[in-house]
């Protein structure tokens, strides 16, 4: 959150500080800094696919799926995603 008091307009720090909390089982939080990032950068690939993955977790399916729509419709590809982000991205290795 530091990071976010120095530069409160990143998408980059918001969409990785609701990684961290997402993580952290806050799912909630999270979804606010990804739609934080979404709102300075609308063509944030990655925050787009966490906010979904938080949707999804928070049992907001409908939103989730168009959340994953619009990735794959706006975003480019899977490779696209990935291309310097934590291995697997948010939920890798749950459920």
């Amino acid at each position: 959150e530091r990071y976010l008091q120095l530069e409160p307009e990143s998408a980059s720090i918001h969409n990785n500080l609701g990684y961290a909390l997402a993580r952290l089982g806050r799912p909630e939080r999270a979804l606010k800094h990804f739609d934080a990032a979404l709102r300075l950068d609308p063509r944030h690939a990655r925050a787009r696919a966490n906010a979904a993955e938080a949707l999804a977790a928070l049992g907001r399916d409908a939103e989730a799926a168009e959340q994953m729509r619009l990735v794959w419709e706006r975003d480019g590809t899977e490779s696209d995603l990935q291309s310097g982000l934590p291995e697997g991205g948010y939920g890798s290795g749950r459920r």
